[in-house]
């Protein structure tokens, strides 16, 4: 199997494999979708011969990791024919893709699995827990209510260039406040709309005449689908709610996806509603060292020293000091006692802020003393991620 990027004069064949594993989700036409991002980021195939077999689409991104915005590679359309996918095609794939996006200097990487297990394999990690809310419109009345003004759009509208260029400052104000949370430019922007062409926006507008919170979403009657709902505090968020119960005469459900941490029944005066949690996202470190190069580690007086086992990436496969002055270095032998041992995953997830060192420790991910491990715990900032995106 040769693994090479995929010229754009192959589009028919990504088309014909990207219908063949998926259904399409989405409006958006094959040349605007897939093009663009082949030209943008990178498609790896792998070719038996002249025929693709095996696909992946890389995702030139940003995200933001405990305040600190990294590279990083999202990978999307991952597809192999079934005649291939007992051969270990796909791992080669992944393989090929690890080394681009570390040539590009995409720091993390991110996808959507079809199969937990599998990209565990490979080293991938969940990172928060999402969920699917179903609210009856009756059940949306707010324990404490209050006015507002809310500014409504959508990309047909007159005041969309008013407005939607507002919008977009606002949420990277979002995404630059809140863990895990990734940067839209103009680009991506673009594929939002591609994709879901007939989205309403709501926008919360506070006294100073500034954007405080928005909510876009989609109707499909009778029900009406968040896509986004941001709030710059408690008073833009009890504004967008109430904007959308106001649509009760023309739906009976509101129905979307949020963090299981968002606490949204404290918010509701009778919170009946239907909410299911799942692991959609997932996360992993492509460069060890160039990741803790930047982390945003707390001030400590002692060096720290981990070992990691990544199997797939093998300039990870190492033991890596972190001097107290920021200073990243691989070094040959350290006492045991010295060491924090872990793989790949679950390092890319703790480092991302989804558990503590402890909690990896107490089920078996994590080999640590207790002093090194009281080090790394003050070492660590806080602050649970989510991510809001698709690809």
């Amino acid at each position: 199997m040769d693994y090479k990027l995929i010229p754009t004069e192959h589009l028919d064949q990504v088309v014909k494999l990207k219908d063949y594993c998926f259904v399409k989700r989405h409006e958006a036409d094959h040349m605007d979708d897939i093009v663009p991002w082949l030209e943008i980021g990178a498609g790896l195939g792998g070719y038996d011969g002249k025929e693709l077999a095996s696909q992946l689409l890389i995702h030139p991104l940003e995200m933001n990791v405990l305040g600190h915005l990294y590279p990083m590679g999202g990978i999307a359309m991952v597809s192999t024919y079934p005649e291939y996918r007992q051969g270990g095609v796909t791992k080669g794939l992944l393989q090929a893709a690890f080394k681009k996006m570390k040539k590009d200097g995409q720091v993390l990487s991110v996808l959507s699995p079809f199969s937990i297990g599998f990209y565990r394999h490979f080293g991938y990690e969940v990172f928060f827990e999402n969920s699917n809310y179903s609210i009856p419109v009756e059940k949306m009345a707010l324990r404490q209510e209050t006015s507002g003004r809310v500014v409504r759009f959508d990309y047909e509208s007159d005041n969309r260039d008013d407005w939607l260029p507002k919008v977009k400052a606002f949420h990277q104000t979002i995404v630059e406040q809140t863990n895990g949370y990734m940067v839209r430019d103009d680009k991506w922007w673009n594929r939002l709309r591609l994709r879901e062409p007939f989205d309403h926006f709501g926008v919360s507008v506070n006294q100073s005449g500034e954007v405080d919170g928005y909510v876009r979403y989609v109707w499909n009657k009778p029900q009406l689908e968040i896509t986004d709902f941001h709030a710059a505090n408690g008073h833009a968020m009890r504004v967008l709610w109430q904007y959308i119960q106001s649509h009760q005469s023309q739906v009976s459900t509101v129905v979307g996806k949020s963090p299981v941490d968002d606490s949204l029944a404290f918010h509701l005066k009778e919170p009946v509603f239907e909410r299911s949690g799942f692991y959609d996202m997932m996360i992993r470190i492509v460069d060890v060292e160039a990741f803790l190069k930047d982390y945003p580690f707390k001030k400590r007086h002692q060096p720290l020293y981990v070992s990691i086992e990544d199997p797939h990436a093998d300039w990870n496969q190492a033991v890596f000091k972190i001097d107290t002055d920021g200073r990243v270095t691989k070094v040959l032998a350290v006492q045991d006692e010295k060491l924090l041992k872990m793989a790949i995953g679950p390092f890319s997830a703790m480092m991302s802020g989804y558990h503590s060192l402890d909690w990896y420790r107490q089920f078996g991910f994590a080999e640590v003393t207790d002093q090194q491990a009281k080090h790394w715990q003050a070492a660590i900032p806080h602050g649970n991620p989510r991510f809001n995106d698709f690809f």
